[in-house]
């Protein structure tokens, strides 16, 4: 069984051919890199495999389940991620604070601005065992822009977890 497989896959944007019949296939534990002068496809390719962007043709299968037509969100409950060249973190807050946050813009309790952060309990336990999980605890209370470019990325798994 593969961890991921591109079965054919085209995009097409217009009269612009982005990819065509890409197949590839990688095994559970297997790295891949992807590289290629600007205009080749790489962006194009992670964002059929994340589901930003839907193939004109051909499967994406996720441990041979089809995921060809689900969302990028349907997908990362999948525990398929992506993470982004650019961080975009609250500098001047916590390491805890940012992921405090990332939790909470899972949950329907984004929109409530009326309650302090202490009063959401569940969420704080969350974001420490997150904190816990990725080995960031001991920088808890770090402000974020301390932290290194590797450890800043970590937290952009939070949405996959």
């Amino acid at each position: 069984m593969s961890a991921l497989t591109l079965d054919k896959i085209s995009v097409e944007f217009g009269g612009l051919q982005a990819l065509t019949m890409l197949s590839s296939s990688i095994e559970i534990g297997e790295k891949r890199a992807i590289i290629g002068p600007n205009g080749a496809g790489k962006t194009t390719l992670f964002n059929v495999i994340s589901g930003m962007v839907k193939a004109t043709s051909g499967r994406v299968l996720l441990f041979d389940q089809d995921i060809t037509d689900y969302t990028a969100h349907l997908r990362a409950s999948f525990g398929l991620a992506r993470t982004f060249q650019i961080t975009n973190l609250f500098s001047n807050l916590s390491v805890l604070e940012n992921i405090f946050l990332g939790v909470q813009a899972l949950t329907r309790t984004k929109y409530v601005f009326y309650r302090g952060t202490s009063s959401f309990r569940e969420l704080i336990t969350n974001a420490e065992s997150l904190l816990r999980k990725w080995g960031l605890w001991d920088k808890r209370n770090y402000p974020v822009r301390n932290l290194s470019h590797g450890e800043q990325r970590q937290p952009g798994r939070l949405l996959h977890v």
